[in-house]
């Protein structure tokens, strides 16, 4: 796993952006729903779910199954539960778990955490966004794993994301075309 600095100690950080299969349903409007339903609270426009506990993480992919294929893997990568099972007791012990979705506009696009950067009652997780010069017309669907710290995050701090660079969720850059 590719590992970050963070803006508020000198450890590494795991981060994993697993590109999968497209949601069956709204993702962001499920990620949203489910946060509110088991009263996760998020900041930020972006739903991301942190979970303090195996438990709740395996409950999570239970819930996600009408939405999210959590049990294949898409191309060479490998499922969604698989992932999320290499998050044991042992991680949850010094570490919470964020959980985010992204939509990008071109399979070309790639999603890294540059930080993560602590204010008084927030967490946020500072993503860079890598596009090539010439990008593929698909659109990829990524989920997003980000350990947070416990001496960071606590127990309650809420979890958001910021885009540092790169187009963000869906949205593309429109360029008005002169002759």
């Amino acid at each position: 796993m590719p590992t970050i600095r963070t803006h508020d100690t000198a450890e590494s950080v795991p981060a994993v952006f697993l590109r999968t299969v497209p949601p069956r349903t709204d993702a962001k409007a499920f990620m949203r729903q489910y946060a509110h339903r088991t009263g996760m609270m998020y900041c930020g426009d972006w739903p991301v779910l942190c979970f303090s506990s195996q438990d709740a993480l395996t409950q999570f992919l239970r819930d996600a199954s009408p939405c999210f294929i959590v049990n294949e893997g898409y191309g060479t990568n490998p499922a969604l539960f698989e992932v999320a099972s290499r998050f044991d007791k042992a991680f949850f012990e010094e570490n919470r778990l964020a959980v985010f979705y992204i939509k990008a506009t071109s399979g070309s696009v790639k999603y890294a955490v540059s930080a993560l950067h602590k204010t008084e009652t927030d967490v946020y997780i500072l993503l860079k966004c890598g596009t090539p010069v010439i990008g593929t017309c698909d659109i990829a669907h990524w989920i997003a794993f980000v350990a947070v710290p416990r001496q960071i995050a606590g127990t309650g701090a809420l979890v958001g994301i910021q885009f540092l660079s790169g187009p963000s969720l869906g949205i593309r850059r429109i360029t008005k075309l002169t002759p």
